[in-house]
């Protein structure tokens, strides 16, 4: 079936698209279920997605922006359940190519990429509100508030029903922490477009959801909530929380009337800084109690740290939670904030890039620096930004596509490569000393 669909593993030698896992080892840390091999997932393609239009800006040619409403549209006549009207996207379901119809375990989910519903909008505005309206069968009820908020990450991708509160099923997940900010912007974008009661209590309602479980005297929260699982994995503080904040913050700028959205993520980021950051050794901690104590590993009887490059499964975000520093220093004007994301730059400078990395990685490591210029206009950020770019061309970039690590040879969707067009792409106007065209998109990802 002829599409315009951009497939997620690719060939790099001879641009062929192979057809199965089986095919294509997963790389380092990633998940072999949560991949798009033979196949499409466009909310993979995110960065890319917004990459391509700001391209179009930038060189002035539509047919970088026109692949992407293409894109949009085919994926939406493909990929969008006719029962619930939940794409297929996400870590557990996408679009296969070769059997022409929608694969994987079929659920749905959010990932941590800002969802693209302006441009799916313009694209397609009923598809976009038949994808965030049943976001409601991620919770555990009808309404809600009657089960405290309480939600899974996953939800049936083809059938209607709210998720059970002992989680049993073979959905059994847990409601983590930045999937809760995914729906309250989720919620209040649609609210912007269509203005609905309904929308805006359940904005409000997931938005606040763990900050009515945080520990009050330290403003930190468990990274999951709630379920037998999160004994195991998510009884802590964690830097991943950042990601709460940040589509909180993201829901407030659509949503002015909600201030308490973007004060709980002030707060809980400096909470998170103020916790994680150990000045002694110079490191952020990677889990911390929520009554402030860290928590110390019995191998080394010290507190685990954070690793600087790591985005794969098993810790570390710290490229990541930088940049929601620098995003909260841009938007809301915070010295703190602004403090915390040159730290952090600093931290990756001094840190040694890994022999292996993945686009992401490195294009994360440019932005921030790139990120911190805007802030401060210190050539120094833009100077290291060109120096990961340089790296990363060097490395990664073969026929026109990304490879997925160095020496790889398949470009893959799923380590970011949209990523790192997206820092090259800034950064070649930062070098030029052009600014950013009118309506280009602001970088964040």
């Amino acid at each position: 079936r002829k599409t315009a669909l951009w497939c997620g593993v690719i060939n790099v030698e001879d641009y062929s698209v192979p057809e199965s896992a089986k095919d294509v080892p997963a790389p380092p840390g990633v998940r072999d279920k949560d991949r798009s091999v033979g196949g499409c997932n466009l909310y993979q393609d995110v960065s890319a997605i917004q990459t391509f239009r700001a391209l179009s800006k930038v060189v002035g040619d539509d047919r970088y922006s026109q692949a992407t409403r293409d894109y949009i549209s085919d994926y939406f006549k493909v990929a969008q359940s006719p029962v619930t009207g939940q794409l297929a996207w996400g870590e557990h379901a996408y679009y296969d190519v070769f059997k022409d119809k929608v694969a994987g375990p079929a659920i749905h989910e959010l990932l941590e990429w800002t969802p693209p519903w302006a441009v799916m909008w313009e694209v397609n505005p009923e598809g976009t509100a038949r994808e965030i309206t049943p976001l409601k069968y991620h919770f555990c009820a009808a309404d809600p508030a009657t089960a405290d908020w309480m939600f899974n990450r996953h939800a049936d991708y083809g059938k209607i029903m709210y998720q059970p509160t002992a989680f049993t099923t073979r959905l059994r997940s847990m409601p983590w922490i930045k999937h809760s900010g995914l729906y309250a912007y989720s919620y209040a974008f649609l609210s912007s477009k269509t203005p609905d009661a309904d929308l805006k209590y359940r904005e409000n309602g997931i938005g606040a959801l763990y900050w009515n479980h945080r520990n009050p005297r330290t403003d930190l929260v468990q990274s999951c909530l709630n379920t037998p699982a999160s004994v195991e994995n998510g009884q802590y503080s964690d830097l991943q929380n950042s990601m709460l904040c940040y589509f909180l913050l993201k829901t407030a700028e659509i949503d002015a009337a909600n201030g308490a959205a973007r004060d709980h993520a002030l707060a809980m980021l400096k909470a998170l800084d103020r916790y994680h950051w150990d000045a002694a050794t110079n490191t952020y901690r990677e889990w911390v109690r929520t009554d402030g104590t860290p928590v110390i590993s019995p191998d080394t009887t010290q507190a685990a740290a954070a690793n600087p490059w790591t985005f794969s499964y098993g810790g570390g975000m710290i490229p990541r939670y930088g940049r929601i520093m620098a995003y909260a220093a841009r938007t809301q004007k915070d010295d703190t904030c602004r403090a915390v994301a040159i730290r952090v730059a600093g931290l990756l400078k001094a840190a040694p890039l890994p022999e292996s990395f993945t686009p992401e990685e490195i294009g994360f490591g440019i932005q921030l620096n790139l990120d911190i210029y805007d802030l401060t206009s210190d050539r120094s950020y833009l100077e290291e930004a060109d120096r990961l770019a340089k790296i990363a061309i060097e490395k990664l970039y073969a026929n026109g596509l990304f490879r997925r690590g160095p020496g790889e040879k398949y470009y893959e969707a799923k380590v970011g490569p949209g990523d790192l067009a997206a820092g090259l792409l800034r950064l070649s106007l930062r070098l030029d000393g052009k600014p950013d065209p009118a309506g280009i998109y602001d970088w964040s990802f």
